[in-house]
């Protein structure tokens, strides 16, 4: 999975002229996903929901409202996905990859939901899945003070626990990575693939994080041993 070339913005299955945000498309593009990140699309439900009501309460009251869903309801996975966000392709692929991160962690009982740091190793493994540029970029561009990715209400824990949004630790930010923090993880995820220079992909990635990149590898370089390509 690490030496698979890392998906583009640029993928064909993601520039399909015909796309118009259809249920039908969404749920291909989805199914690809899934082939590409060894996910068994029969293992969850997929719905998608229209947050026009939510956007509008959370917009008055200042708070997020969440742009994708991770749930376990009656022993069953199920993952949503706002309508209305899935008019870019690519924008829609950076909130799929993230739920579905969801799904192989949580879904699969590779981490318990309580973990502190569960949304944040979830970021990571979109890097790791070769998605790195989608939710990257899509840190950015998505302004946590009006959205996030994900709720998962799952069992009996509620959005505070499973986030790790503690009032005093670290994951204050819902557990999202930063755009820094995501920089040096693509910086590493490059330089576990042996590419120790700035890898053509890297133009893809956001000026901003991509410069942290760039300050990441320089960093790995002069302090790491390089990587022998397994």
């Amino acid at each position: 999975m690490l030496y698979r070339d890392p998906v583009l913005p640029t993928a064909p299955f993601l520039i399909d002229v015909r796309y118009s945000a259809t249920v039908g498309q969404i749920e291909d593009l989805v199914g690809h996903l899934c082939e590409l990140m060894q996910v068994d699309r029969g293992s969850f439900t997929l719905e998608l929901y229209d947050s026009s009501a939510e956007k509008e309460a959370v917009t008055a009251s200042g708070k997020k409202h969440a742009v994708g869903h991770f749930r376990k309801v009656g022993g069953r996975l199920v993952i949503s996905l706002d309508k209305r966000e899935s008019a870019d392709p690519v924008q829609l692929t950076a909130i799929a990859v993230h739920e579905l991160c969801h799904l192989r962690l949580l879904g699969e009982g590779r981490i318990r939901s309580d973990r502190a740091d569960g949304e944040r190793l979830t970021d990571l493994l979109t890097v790791y899945f070769g998605f790195g540029i989608f939710t990257t970029n899509a840190a950015m561009r998505f302004a946590r003070a009006q959205r996030g990715f994900t709720i998962i209400p799952q069992g009996s824990f509620d959005d505070l626990t499973l986030n790790g949004a503690r009032r005093n630790d670290a994951y204050h930010r819902l557990g999202y990575l930063s755009s820094a923090e995501f920089g040096y993880a693509l910086a590493c995820y490059s330089w576990a693939r042996s590419e120790t220079e700035m890898p053509g992909w890297a133009t893809y990635v956001n000026p901003g994080p991509r410069v942290l990149m760039e300050q990441g590898l320089a960093y790995l370089l002069r302090t790491t041993r390089r990587p022998a390509r397994g």
